[in-house]
């Protein structure tokens, strides 16, 4: 070959090495806003600590090393933006709207809000607001641990 030639062809090959690389990193950087609280009573008293999924309570690591929610059916099980919210203080009969931020909803993402009974992690009835930035909420809500669970209903790329 001459070498314009394989020139040409090792440029060409470094920009779609680049490209899908490109696409890769995009992916891996969707920012996920961390989860909140809405009372429908003031009490000074609430707290929501947000926490990691690898500190939620109920969770097995999977082959790739993913933190997946117990009691959740296999192909609906992956923690959204890899964090749950523990809410306590709440006084008994006072409940809350528990929301979570959901980036990837337009991009075929599907999820509900998941509440944690002490042995496994229970579907709850959620809402997706697509009115501004995308979220996820429960209403009525008390103490206890609630975590976004998504999965993909895209297409294959």
């Amino acid at each position: 070959m001459k070498k314009p030639i394989k020139f040409l062809l090792v440029i060409t090959t470094l920009v779609f090495c680049l490209a899908f690389v490109g696409l890769d990193l995009a992916q891996a950087e969707t920012s996920w806003k961390d989860p909140w609280i809405h009372p429908y009573i003031y009490a000074r008293y609430i707290k929501a600590k947000v926490v990691e999924a690898s500190d939620l309570p109920g969770t097995y690591t999977n082959e790739n090393g993913l933190y997946e929610p117990k009691g959740v059916v296999l192909d609906e099980g992956q923690f959204g933006g890899n964090k749950g919210v523990v809410i306590s203080g709440m006084a008994t009969g006072n409940t809350a709207r528990v929301c979570f931020d959901f980036p990837t909803y337009n991009s075929g993402w599907k999820g509900s809000v998941y509440m944690y009974d002490g042995s496994e992690w229970v579907i709850l009835k959620t809402n997706i607001d697509t009115s501004s930035d995308v979220s996820a909420c429960s209403n009525s809500v008390a103490n206890g641990t609630y975590a976004l669970v998504v999965h993909y209903e895209g297409t294959s790329k």
